[in-house]
């Protein structure tokens, strides 16, 4: 898997940077459920 590049949003505006951390939060969400379930399949 690639790494993440750095993302500067000082220069974006407050609604764009926003959706951004919004986006994050959910991606890391669903990292979060993706390796819950992994491990319950993993358990059949």
């Amino acid at each position: 898997m690639s790494s993440t590049p750095i993302l500067d949003l000082s220069a974006s505006p407050e609604e764009q940077r926003a959706a951004v951390l919004a986006v994050l939060q959910e991606r890391d969400a669903l990292k979060v459920s993706n390796q819950r379930l992994e491990h319950l399949v993993a358990e059949l």
